[in-house]
């Protein structure tokens, strides 16, 4: 749904997840890296 959507951001606390960052120019980032951004 994200890469249809063109997402920019996955956000997650999966660690599971995290560790695919980037993942086809998708960022996978935590709540707090996000926050940071906004």
């Amino acid at each position: 749904m994200a890469v249809s959507g063109n997402a920019d951001y996955i956000i997650t606390g999966d660690k599971d997840l995290l560790v695919l960052n980037p993942f086809r120019a998708i960022s996978i980032i935590t709540v707090d890296q996000f926050l940071l951004l906004i």
